[in-house]
């Protein structure tokens, strides 16, 4: 192996068939393949006919001393990947040095560290066995630790608290020192020279000297760097030569989270003992958001894949991948389909710079568990799916404790055709996936959960956040949903209003609680419950906290299923406060109107809201109607206060999708009955018709209405449109009006219907 590669490459060691695996006993004795595999740093292929490699070995005992290392046999076992044995006569740690001969001469530098007993062996770097003696001096613990301060749970746990910050600092800096190294694009500063730095120099090793006893320097410090030519200890006549190198950490694979480092530490994510894998060590991932790291990366990910499901399928459990701190991760591919395995990127941002695909750039199996996903598109770059969040094919989705997306421009993501419900940033579609803090900014198509045929059950969010966006949570054929708390702020440029741009969407939608909901400036309705999936999938039992509007395009709150076979059941709301409603015709200076109210409540059984203020703030008009009440059975609204609306402050009509402006005539479409609606104290101010309008229509009952009523303004407190006739049961009204320039009431009475003024 004498010729030198023309690319540079980095080693890759591993102790068995992929980068995590673990091998279960060492027979004491006997010699113990390591591998390394020779990486083109650039492609990320595998380079054979490595040349120009040597060697060197350390048995254990001398690592803190001035022994000379051995020189290790090299075989190149497969095209790319060499293997060395190392012999394990005893246990202990056992130190392999190799190098290869490149544009970059890189090396690698690892410790092998057999147990006593025999059992699981682990690789970790000098580096790290640097900081663990460093932690352990400083812990006062140095005789009771074994000598190669193995890292293993058992070992380390006896002076692990007492030496965890001694631990903490020497590997933050290590790493902070290897992150600021990879982004000036210089190797030489390595993550050594900060663990080196808090080693007590009178016990650092001088691996290497000459015949004549001169130091030539730790063959391991980058800048130092001597190499043998024979297998002799006489090193005096080696080339040295000053390198650069991508060092390559190993976390060991038995490493306890809480030994690691502070970022870890505070992690949302803990794995399991043995299952840890650092993603820029042992993945080689780069965070540091430099030119041609997307194309890395991606390879990257597609490593991270075939890991987790190589492990996942050969033990059942679930791989962990963490960073140690936030990065900048770049990437330019889609459909990487993550499996079961948790990934703790600690707050990093996933940088898209791929194209403008219909593919999702992540799909997440069901039983991942992740702790950040926060994907931007740069400018130039559109990523129209961002995430799907499980399948329904899976039995249990998967649990993310934050997800963030944005991106430099505001993006269309919604086909030409608008059609497909699946063009928007986030979809959830695993049953009892779990999203605590989801914020998704400048996406035309914010999120969905499942929009298929199949039902969808037990999806939650905690806590969501959409900005600039034409339509917020869209909730399709799902039950047993929660949204613990949410906030829309703010339109798209892109903006019409048009179906379906809503700030929060249900449409067949059962069991479903809803914490506060704040939106301001949605471009159509803020909250629409039914929808089109409704008229054939009922929805029922949407409860609701405060729904809070300002500026809603069109209504605040709509309820409508679109088919009278299937009335949206058992829908409640603490409190609805509706400011500006209409806002999309008001801000050009037009009045409000059909569409344009502030509660629209159609085609609904069993309803119930506590609260309701309608009102203005910068619109000359609060709402086309205050309330209109359509196809009501059994509905009660407690307290209501409605100013200065366009037309009525409270309108019931039989007419549910009224199709044209109040003409005082009959008109719209899909006419049901009213049955059973209280309204326990409505104030209505300056109305410009009615502080109440009620309509009849023949074949369809008026029964059962109550409604306490105290008015001011307005053309009349009490409007009836028909005879009277078609009311046939109770109808009790009372109203008092503080306006004497107000007409009284003038509509039919009958032993049916009575209307009383409390102010006569």
């Amino acid at each position: 192996m004498s010729s030198t590669l023309a690319v540079d490459v980095v080693l890759r060691p591993r102790l068995g068939a992929y980068y995590s695996a673990r091998r279960q006993r060492v027979n004491i004795g006997s010699t113990q393949p390591v591998y390394f595999d020779v990486v083109d740093a650039q492609t990320r292929a595998l380079v054979p006919g490595a040349g120009g490699a040597s060697a060197l070995y350390w048995m254990p005992g001398t690592l803190g001393t001035d022994a000379p290392g051995q020189p290790l046999a090299i075989a190149e076992s497969s095209p790319g990947t060499l293997r060395v044995d190392v012999p394990s006569d005893v246990p202990g740690a056992w130190r392999v040095w190799l190098r290869i001969e490149s544009p970059s001469a890189e090396t690698a530098d690892i410790v092998y560290d057999v147990p006593d007993d025999g059992g699981a062996p682990t690789l970790l770097t000098i580096e790290e066995w640097r900081s663990m003696q460093a932690a352990a001096a400083a812990a006062g613990a140095s005789a009771a630790i074994p000598e190669a301060n193995r890292v293993g749970a058992e070992a380390a746990r006896p002076f692990a608290e007492s030496a965890a910050a001694s631990e903490i600092i020497a590997l933050d800096a290590a790493d902070m020192a290897r992150d600021e190294r990879i982004a000036a694009g210089e190797f030489a500063e390595t993550a050594q020279t900060a663990a080196a730095a808090l080693t007590d120099p009178s016990v650092a090793p001088n691996l290497v000297k000459n015949a004549a006893g001169t130091d030539v320097g730790d063959p391991f410090k980058f800048d130092k760097l001597v190499l043998p030519t024979a297998p002799a200890t006489d090193l005096s006549g080696s080339a040295r030569k000053a390198i650069t190198v991508e060092t390559l950490p190993i976390l060991p694979l038995d490493i306890d989270t809480e030994f690691a480092s502070p970022y870890l530490q505070r992690s949302t994510i803990q794995g399991e003992r043995g299952d840890c894998v650092d993603m820029n060590a042992r993945l080689l991932f780069r965070g540091r958001d430099a030119a041609g790291d997307a194309v890395w990366n991606n390879a990257c990910w597609d490593s991270l894949i075939a890991d987790a499901n190589a492990y996942f399928a050969s033990t059942g459990r679930r791989r962990t991948y963490k960073v140690n701190r936030r990065q900048i991760f770049q990437l330019s591919k889609t459909g990487l389909i993550i499996p079961p395995c948790r990934i703790d990127l600690n707050d990093s941002v996933l940088q898209y710079q791929g194209p403008a695909t219909r593919s999702y750039v992540h799909v997440f199996a069901g039983e991942v568990e992740l702790d950040s996903y926060n994907l931007y598109s740069r400018a130039g770059f559109i990523a129209y799916r961002a995430a799907l969040f499980g399948r329904l094919t899976e039995a249990q989705g998967p649990l993310v404790h934050s997800v963030k997306i944005d991106a430099d421009v505001q993006i269309n993501n919604k086909a030409a055709s608008g059609a497909n419900k699946f063009d928007v940033a986030v979809t959830i579609g695993g049953p009892g996936t779990r999203i605590k803090s989801l914020h998704i900014k400048r996406q035309d198509f914010a999120f969905n959960c499942n929009a298929q045929a199949t039902q969808l059950v037990g999806a939650r969010i905690d806590d969501a956040v959409v900005e600039l966006a034409r339509a917020g949570l869209a909730w399709d054929n799902c039950k047993d949903i929660e949204i613990g708390r949410y906030r829309f702020d703010g339109a798209s440029p892109n903006a019409t209003p048009g179906p379906g741009e809503n700030a929060l969407l249900f449409e067949g939608v059962v069991q479903a609680r809803v914490g506060p909901v704040f939106s301001r400036g949605s471009p159509e309705h803020a909250v629409r419950v039914g929808g089109v999936r409704s008229g054939t999938i009922p929805s029922s039992d949407i409860h609701c906290d405060d729904i809070i509007t300002y500026q809603s395009g069109q209504t605040a709150l709509k309820t409508w299923t679109a088919n009278l076979a299937t009335p949206l059941k058992r829908f409640s709301a603490k409190r609805v406060y509706a400011i500006d409603s209409g806002w999309f015709l008001s801000k050009q200076g037009s009045a409000p109107r059909y569409n344009d109210y502030g509660v629209n409540l159609q085609n609904i059984e069993d309803a119930d809201i506590g609260q309701v203020f309608i009102g203005t703030e910068q619109a000359t008009y609060s709402a086309y109607d205050g309330m209109q009440i359509s196809g009501a059975t059994r509905l009660t609204v407690g307290q209501a206060t409605i100013n200065s609306a366009a037309r009525h402050s409270v309108f019931i009509t039989p007419y549910c999708n009224q199709a044209v402006p109040q003409t005082g005539t009959a008109y719209g479409i899909d006419p049901a009955p009213n049955r059973g609606i209280t309204l326990a104290g409505v104030v209505s101010n300056n109305p410009q018709g009615s502080a109440l309008q009620v309509e009849e229509a023949a074949g369809y009952a008026l029964e059962c209405l109550e409604a306490r009523l105290t008015a001011s303004g307005g053309q009349r407190y009490v409007g009836w449109t028909g005879d009277g006739t078609i009311a046939t049961k109770r109808v009790l009204i009372d109203y008092s009006g503080v306006d004497a320039a107000v007409p009284t009431y003038t509509g039919p009475s009958n032993a049916v219907i009575k209307v009383r003024d409390r102010s006569a």
